[in-house]
């Protein structure tokens, strides 16, 4: 029974701090902006790159764009990093995480998960069908000790 409320209890606390967002994971986003693809590049080939035109604070910027089959001057929505550190522009419209419904979705599935596994440990322990659960009775080193080296010897006995 400790073994199924201790899962339960990792699997809440682990739930909860992504519920509150200690364990977010999201990437800092940027700035969405129109841009016009200056060179295109076909999806079949991995070597290279489209190359992206867009305009930001007034500026004329020039990036690699992460995405392929565009058409040359055809106007794409990208995504690039604030302060233009980032030399790669991004799809606006591409998934970039979990979605609105991904963390709490997946606390509900580790949760879940964690019950599944406890209740599992407990029917492990339980043994074949119809026998009660066992009575976990005060813990005794000695006999432990007795008992592993009962089964060690005749492990080296069927060698």
């Amino acid at each position: 029974m400790g073994v199924f409320l201790l899962s339960v209890a990792i699997a809440l606390v682990v739930a909860t701090m992504g519920l509150f967002g200690f364990a977010s994971g999201e990437a800092a986003t940027g700035q969405r902006v129109e841009a016009r693809v200056v060179t295109a590049w076909p999806c079949g080939r991995a070597e290279g790159m489209e190359v992206v035109r867009y305009s930001l604070d007034g500026r004329e910027w020039e990036a690699q764009f992460d995405g392929c089959g565009h058409e040359a001057d055809e106007t794409v929505e990208v995504t690039v990093a604030a302060g233009h550190t980032d030399p790669l522009a991004h799809a606006a419209d591409a998934a970039g995480g979990q979605g609105r419904f991904g963390r709490r979705l997946g606390g509900l599935l580790l949760t879940f998960s964690g019950l599944a596994g406890g209740l599992y440990a407990v029917l492990v322990r339980r043994g074949p069908r119809g026998t009660p659960l066992p009575a976990l009775g005060p813990f005794d080193l000695p006999e432990l000790r007795r008992s592993t080296a009962r089964l060690t010897a005749r492990v080296r006995r069927s060698r």
